[in-house]
């Protein structure tokens, strides 16, 4: 039997208004005095088990922006809805997946690439077998079966440490201070040099969603990205969701955050666009 950790109940449902200033003046600087978590520790060092095997599985990948001062995006299933592999199921649609990728700022690009880099020269490169849709032979609401997952994934009662340190469900916090210019959140979002970066994680996204979905899937895939925005502290470091025919990320009536192709058209407009924290914001 798997078990998640990190699934939890719905939480009780409040009406915020967040007033214009309220976060350059205080959310910003408390999440900035909070070091970074360990679940980005985890991926930065690769001591999460759970991101190594989605490396060797092909599931995940290192996206990198054009430059070390961009830093990076980290890409793999959200393992709040894939703790297994069994979660991605095949649709009429083509594969429902949600992925979550983690903004890697350029102080621990080196560590990442040198694991990210051992992994690739073993891994088993089965992405195209477990993401491929174009075999219809199994019915829509079939499971997509995947080999040996059983001995990716805990079953319940686990010891948690044996999946490393930073695994999905550890919301404990490193001991490394944020570096300067660290990005907590897309309204952290200013200036040339972050429309730049979200100019190349956009193609980024592109890039990814085609090397997991093959052509045919493609043209007909439901594409859904963005930022949610406020988010507990321990996941203070900037993050993008993105669902393939999986609903949308930020068009519920909880109205938290902003969609990453509405929000890169803004900051075209106007890069400075949400320096000042001028807008009074209503979310649930």
């Amino acid at each position: 039997v798997f078990h998640n950790p990190i699934k939890s109940d719905a939480s009780e449902v409040y009406a915020v208004c967040q007033q214009p200033g309220f976060h350059k003046h205080a959310l910003r600087p408390f999440y900035g005095s909070q070091p970074v978590s360990n679940v980005v520790m985890g991926i930065v060092h690769g001591s999460s088990k759970y991101a190594r095997d989605a490396i060797e599985f092909g599931l995940a990948e290192l996206v990198e922006l054009g430059g070390d001062h961009h830093g990076a995006f980290f890409f793999m299933p959200n393992p709040k809805y894939h703790w297994n592999l069994d979660d991605i199921v095949t649709t009429e649609l083509g594969p429902r997946l949600r992925v979550v990728a983690w903004w890697i700022h350029p102080a621990f690009l080196s560590n990442i690439r040198a694991w990210v880099a051992a992994c690739g020269k073993d891994q088993l490169r089965v992405a195209d077998r477990l993401l491929r849709v174009a075999d219809r032979t199994r019915s829509p609401s079939s499971r997509m079966r995947r080999p040996s997952s059983d001995m990716l994934f805990p079953s319940e009662g686990q010891d948690h440490a044996s999946l490393g340190l930073g695994a999905p469900g550890d919301f404990s916090y490193s001991g490394v201070s944020k570096p300067g210019g660290y990005l907590h959140t897309y309204r952290d979002l200013s200036g040339l040099a972050n429309l730049e970066m979200l100019e190349a994680l956009v193609a980024g996204v592109g890039r990814f969603v085609e090397r997991i979905l093959d052509s045919g899937a493609l043209g007909s895939a439901r594409l859904s990205a963005g930022f949610h925005y406020p988010v507990r502290p321990q996941y203070s470091t900037l993050h993008l969701q993105l669902r393939v025919n999986a609903g949308d990320v930020c068009g519920s009536t909880e109205n938290r955050g902003a969609d990453l192709f509405k929000l890169l058209s803004r900051l075209k407009a106007d890069p400075d666009a949400l320096a000042q924290d001028t807008e009074m914001l209503h979310y649930q």
